[in-house]
């Protein structure tokens, strides 16, 4: 399997957990997410993983979650949004992800209010 056969659709939550629909840096527009030829795919070790378990759209999906691949995942990084990837995963999980995508689109209009004072 190659990343010819990676797809994703969803561009508020990433494959790994990372909650986009309130990354600044998306937000910004200097991130192309993590789809089919985006940079990010091309290095993300989950997207091949993803292939090779039918294309999950969330790592949450697999049998396997979690795996290696986060084996010190969130204590590297210093993004704000890395620090709460397995909490929101979780939640996605429990809760499934239109009302996740719910919450996140409340919470961006409380952001863009309070942006705007």
């Amino acid at each position: 399997m190659s990343l010819k056969d990676f797809n994703r659709t969803d561009d508020l939550f990433s494959l790994c957990g990372l909650n986009c629909g309130l990354c600044g840096y998306r937000l910004q527009g200097h991130c192309s997410g993590c789809f089919k030829d985006s940079f990010c795919s091309k290095i993300c070790p989950m997207a091949p993983c993803s292939v090779k378990h039918g294309n999950i759209q969330y790592c949450f999906e697999c049998p396997e979650y979690p795996c290696k691949h986060y084996d010190g995942f969130d204590s590297y990084d210093t993004l704000v949004l890395h620090r709460n990837q397995r909490r929101d995963m979780q939640k996605a999980k429990e809760i499934g992800i239109d009302a996740y995508h719910a919450e996140q689109r409340e919470k961006k209009k409380i952001l863009d209010a309070d942006l705007k004072l």
